[in-house]
């Protein structure tokens, strides 16, 4: 006789992988569930793979883009897992809070990646993650640039040595910085969870 009670519940797992972090997805599988309780399933696992960018230890450059909890728990994790983070070959357990700051700290450490911050000044910058130069190996070091807003619109300020891709947006006043960022040069993407949430027309 089977003695399992007719509103028992499966909680099941499937993974799949983006920027490194593993998250949970798709349909459950014809094998094996993780648990089987009378309770309902509130626990998600997520996972991460390891990642060159951690070698040589954290970015400080990168750290300072990110709020003080995700430097917190940056820290503690390579505290405690240390070059494993660095190992594609490892996969890490971690809270989705945890996956949050190594997913924004991946990111920023991505060629083409960019964000909007305030300065020390309290002016706006739009700090980004150049491509390198072919065949070129080394992670090319962040670039800020300062972002002006006036009665005339959104302008960068994009220095005369910057590569010609980046011609759309010199000495170009936008209505809004959702406009500036749609002209930068393609390929760019904004790292969301860095950057700042800025009204336009509400300074």
């Amino acid at each position: 006789m089977n003695n399992v009670p007719d509103d028992f519940s499966i909680q099941w797992r499937t993974f799949s992988v983006s920027q490194g972090v593993v998250q949970p997805s798709g349909e459950p599988p014809a094998w094996a569930p993780l648990s089987v309780t009378n309770a309902p399933a509130m626990t998600t696992t997520t996972t991460m793979c390891g990642m060159p960018c951690y070698q040589h230890g954290l970015r400080t450059s990168v750290m300072d883009l990110l709020t003080h909890a995700e430097r917190s728990t940056l820290y503690l994790d390579y505290a405690v897992h240390s070059s494993a983070l660095a190992d594609p070959e490892r996969i890490i357990a971690v809270r989705p809070d945890q996956a949050e700051a190594h997913l924004t700290y991946r990111q920023l450490c991505e060629p083409g990646s960019f964000c909007v911050r305030r300065d020390e000044a309290g002016g706006f910058v739009l700090v980004h993650r150049p491509r390198p130069a072919a065949g070129a190996g080394a992670l090319v070091p962040l670039v800020r640039t300062l972002l002006e807003f006036s009665a005339q619109g959104w302008r960068l300020q994009v220095p005369e040595t910057a590569r010609p891709a980046w011609n759309g947006v010199r000495d170009v006043h936008f209505s809004s910085l959702d406009a500036l960022k749609a002209a930068l040069p393609p390929g760019m993407k904004e790292v969301t969870g860095a950057s700042l949430d800025i009204e336009a027309t509400h300074l």
